[in-house]
């Protein structure tokens, strides 16, 4: 499913309670906010648990889905709080890891220009990334949040997201440079002067 889909999908669900389109934007979500509640809880079946929960409440209150201007920004502070909500009931506070186990795995209908091997390569190199570095990059390339709304659902200044996002480019571009020499030009990388 194409990201251009969403509001047609999202149209769908909010006028005429279709459940085939609600099941492919929970399909289409899933991955991205499971991976996200579980690097907040450390528990991947209470991640599938808060998922669940964010879902069931999306689909009684169908109707609204119109008045929602971003349903990824709203998905995923809706998973934040509920996660946070599950960890200050539990007296279990997580936030050093926060963004650990944020891990990408690209598919192939993510680009059919680039074959299974560099697909994995690019993502060995995504996941190498620091946590912090790895989630805000996902969230703003992968599910194509704007820094503000990254900067909102991670409680950060928008500097940060955007100093973050630059760490990740410039080391990706580093990595990708040396194992793709052919394409060194369309990497974006300012070299210091050597005085």
């Amino acid at each position: 499913m194409k990201r251009l889909d969403l509001p047609y999908l999202t149209r769908l669900v909010a006028e005429q309670s279709d459940e085939n389109a609600f099941n492919e934007l929970l399909r289409y979500y899933y991955p991205g906010l499971l991976s996200f509640a579980n690097s907040i809880l450390n528990d991947r079946s209470l991640a599938e648990e808060v998922i669940q929960d964010i879902f069931v409440q999306l689909w009684e209150n169908k109707k609204t889905l119109p008045a929602i201007n971003s349903l990824s920004n709203y998905l995923y502070i809706a998973v934040k709080y509920a996660c946070f909500g599950h960890l200050k009931k539990k007296k279990r506070v997580c936030y050093n890891e926060f963004g650990e186990s944020f891990a990408v795995a690209y598919t192939h209908s993510d680009s059919k220009m680039l074959s299974n091997e560099n697909l994995k390569f690019i993502a060995d190199a995504v996941n190498k990334l620091p946590p912090k570095c790895r989630l805000i990059f996902r969230l703003i390339k992968d599910e194509g949040l704007k820094y503000n709304e990254v900067a909102g659902i991670l409680d950060l200044s928008i500097k940060t997201v955007e100093a973050q996002m630059t760490i990740a480019l410039k080391s990706l571009a580093k990595t990708l440079e040396a194992a793709f020499p052919e394409y060194k030009n369309n990497f974006f990388i300012k070299k210091s002067r050597s005085s």
